[in-house]
């Protein structure tokens, strides 16, 4: 498949801070990509670069063909938007708000809005003053005013932030409706990661603006490894015939705790019981996606 928006060697400098380095990666219709990175890794910059907000110091986005650089009116109108709470008028229903946006765009009829109405599925309320709208009902009011145009990347800046676990499941499912029905690039910035583990085809990680890792979900989810706790005497075997094993061993409560790959976890066990170890439980959790990214980066807080 084609991409829709391509990123091409991107480069980013603020005054003698390289906050940007070499950024390359393609989007692709009908997916939902998840973007995150730890507090300050250009997550933001590099947003407000692919919506033409902020200028790159070298290299380029294409838009459905469109190099931001030659062409950037042509390339923005590509682009839908929206960054956390959208901004409405709120004594204004929410028809008359996406007629107001309408006339802002080329070529949006009343039939489109009415088709964006439905997907995002406002159709009993969209008469209703926008201020008696709930916090879900204006993120979907605002998915809609940005798909009014038919653009062709959808970027949205936390979407579910703020909202009840209702909410989240609500806006979860339109996402995920839209990219399909669509056929639309879903760009989704996130620090809840069971949400993007839910939402998103795959996510890309950014840390010290450079990219480290782009999985789809399942990659991530078939390489997470297993933390495995080991109940088991005595406790100073135990830990010595671990060691041999793997890098790190965690003793605590007359347990061992170690990670493993799940298809080691025989192997080891066999081990134990060769040197006349007594088992008495062993627990498997898989790490989460959470863990996983956390490990890539170290300890820093997801935006």
């Amino acid at each position: 498949m084609e991409s829709i928006m391509k990123l091409q060697h991107v480069n980013k400098t603020i005054g003698s801070h390289h906050v940007i380095k070499d950024l390359s990666f393609d989007i692709y219709p009908g997916e939902v990509f998840g973007f995150l990175g730890p507090n300050g890794a250009g997550k933001t910059t590099t947003i407000r670069m692919m919506v033409g907000l902020m200028s790159m110091s070298s290299g380029d986005i294409v838009i459905a063909g469109h190099s931001i650089h030659k062409g950037r009116n042509e390339a923005m109108k590509h682009i839908g938007a929206i960054v956390e709470n959208p901004e409405m008028y709120p004594f204004m229903s929410g028809w008359k708000n996406l007629v107001h946006f309408a006339r802002m765009a080329e070529d949006v009829t009343t039939e489109r809005i009415q088709e964006v109405v439905k997907l995002v599925g406002l159709e009993n309320r969209i008469n209703d003053k926008v201020h008696k709208y709930s916090l879900g009902m204006r993120q979907r009011l605002g998915i809609a005013q940005a798909l009014l145009h038919r653009p062709s990347v959808l970027i949205l800046d936390e979407p579910t932030n703020g909202l009840d676990p209702s909410g989240m499941k609500e806006i979860r499912a339109y996402i995920r409706k839209l990219a399909k029905v669509e056929n639309v690039a879903v760009i989704v910035s996130s620090h809840i990661l069971s949400e993007m583990e839910m939402m998103c085809d795959r996510i890309g990680v950014i840390h010290n603006g450079e990219l480290i890792n782009i999985q789809t979900v399942e990659e991530a989810i078939a390489d997470a490894e297993m933390e495995v706790t080991i109940e088991a005497t005595p406790l100073a075997v135990v830990e010595r015939v671990l060691q041999e094993e793997v890098e790190h061993v965690l003793t605590k409560n007359d347990t061992c705790r170690i990670v493993l790959e799940k298809e080691r976890i025989p192997e080891v066990t066999t081990k134990l019981v060769e040197n006349n170890v007594n088992i008495y439980s062993i627990y498997t959790q898989k790490k989460t996606l959470e863990d996983q990214f956390l490990q890539v980066i170290g300890d820093g807080v997801i935006e």
